[in-house]
């Protein structure tokens, strides 16, 4: 068994901004980031929640690694790296490879490919399937948080890209982390119990390999950063 589940975070692509608007220094990243949003409004016709690929970033990334039913929790953020180090870090892991994430209409394969070509980094390779679709649902229609807790899982709702960006500027990316550890949790937990139902695995795998995830994400930080 080779799998992995992935859930991510993003942020206004500030310094992307600046270049696409043609933005000098004399304007903050506040105004900046006030000036994404506004663009991606009128280009949306709508208060979108989440930014096109080319206006976000990346900035945090979580993932559940199970090989041979080990199981590996690996976290990689902007806390003391750029997104292009971020995604030069992962894309190891993920070039070539399938991962099973919950998009909720977020587009997260159009995403991280497009942050991978902006910074020169392959991971065209990479496919990346919505658990929503295992679950015969279109993504966007019913959130990682209803599903969850439907099920006894504790999750957190989706915040949007603006919203995250008044996190990130008042509290910095710890909370940003922990929220998409704790999803990614939940996910993870989502995907194994549809796996089972499916017959792809038993179910005293899918009761090992969800307390093995269940116990690395409680213990996290521990050696889950990916350094």
């Amino acid at each position: 068994m080779n799998m992995r589940f992935i859930y991510c975070q993003t942020l206004p692509d500030i310094d992307g901004a600046r270049a696409l608007y043609d933005l000098d220094e004399s304007i903050s990243d506040k105004q900046v980031a006030k000036i994404i949003f506004h663009h991606h409004t009128q280009e949306q016709g709508r208060d979108a929640a989440f930014l096109a690929p080319f206006q976000a970033m990346l900035s945090v990334v979580a993932m559940f690694e199970i090989r041979d039913f080990e199981t590996r929790l690996v976290i990689t953020d902007i806390a003391d790296r750029s997104e292009m180090e971020l995604l030069a870090a992962i894309a190891p892991r993920l070039d070539g490879q399938q991962a099973l994430c919950w998009d909720d209409g977020h587009q997260l394969e159009a995403l991280i490919k497009t942050r991978a070509l902006v910074h020169a980094e392959s991971l065209m390779d990479l496919q990346l399937q919505p658990v929503e679709e295992m679950l015969s649902l279109r993504p966007g229609d019913v959130g990682l948080v209803q599903m969850a807790g439907r099920l006894g899982i504790t999750a957190h709702k989706t915040i949007s890209d603006e919203s995250a960006w008044d996190v990130y500027r008042k509290e910095g990316i710890t909370p940003l982390v922990d929220r998409c550890r704790e999803n990614l949790l939940a996910t993870t937990l989502v995907g194994l119990r549809k796996m089972w139902l499916a017959d792809l695995i038993d179910e005293d795998e899918c009761d090992e390999l969800s307390e093995a995830c269940r116990v690395h994400a409680n213990n996290y930080p521990g050696e889950s950063r990916n350094k």
